[in-house]
């Protein structure tokens, strides 16, 4: 009998140490070596967009021409009025827009000037000879700087174009812009270097004016006496200007 008591009494006291083991054991911690720093709160704020195109054309075509609007300033009552249900041009006449560059981003961008998908021209061609009656100039002016000359009265748009490419450019970070160009166009009275040469140039602005009316370049050339191969009556294009982010 008492070598069962003893028996069970051990066995409790196995149990007892045993917890008491386990009990110890919960108490150990393990170490080891860590080094922290609290950073700077973070924040960011989108890069502004501050650059913008603008273009005003109210002064480029008009279907009222009348004496204060002419290339060559006439006398009272002796101007050149052209007046049409469509817009029209003429000898005598002349036109302007602009296309202004204004504004700063935080970002690289890309500006973008060009004449797109072709253009026409007016013109008469004879004897091999192509005659374009209408000059153009292109100007740029940066802020109150004085205007620079791009193109001087060309008879071809196609020089147009190729200085608006040259223009495209890219525009720095940060950088203000203040730049104006002036698209302008003329159609002289009367041009020539002397006598018979203003006389033949008449005569071919008059066969584009008939043609304009007729289309028929049979009785243009009845009535002028020249031999018309070509018309073309009227000009025509689409300028594209853009500005957009680049990386």
């Amino acid at each position: 009998m008492n070598k069962t008591k003893n028996k069970k009494l051990f066995m409790v006291v196995a149990v007892v140490l045993m917890v008491a083991l386990v009990a110890a054991m919960g108490t150990i911690t393990y170490s080891r070596y860590i080094v922290s720093s609290d950073l700077d709160p973070q924040q960011a704020t989108a890069a502004k967009w501050g650059l913008a195109l603008s273009a005003n054309t109210s002064n480029f075509l008009s279907s009222d021409y009348s004496g204060t609007g002419l290339a060559t300033p006439q006398a009272a009552g002796t101007g050149v009025a052209v007046k049409a249900a469509n817009i029209t041009v003429a000898p005598g006449t002349t036109g302007s827009m602009t296309i202004t560059v204004s504004g700063t981003a935080e970002v690289r961008a890309q500006l973008s000037l060009s004449i797109a998908g072709g253009y026409t021209e007016i013109s008469a061609t004879t004897g091999g000879t192509t005659y374009k009656p209408v000059k153009w100039t292109l100007t740029k002016q940066v802020g109150s700087a004085e205007a620079q000359t791009l193109v001087n009265a060309s008879e071809d748009l196609s020089d147009i174009a190729d200085a608006m490419t040259s223009e495209s450019a890219v525009i720095a970070a940060n950088t203000a812009c203040d730049t104006v160009y002036t698209l302008s166009w003329a159609w002289a009275l009367e041009t020539g270097a002397d006598a018979a040469a203003i006389a033949a140039n008449n005569k071919h602005d008059t066969a584009i004016g008939m043609y304009a009316k007729e289309a028929n370049l049979t009785n243009v050339n009845t009535a002028t006496g020249n031999t018309y191969t070509d018309i073309k009556p009227s000009f025509s294009f689409t300028l594209s200007a853009t500005i957009q982010q680049i990386q």
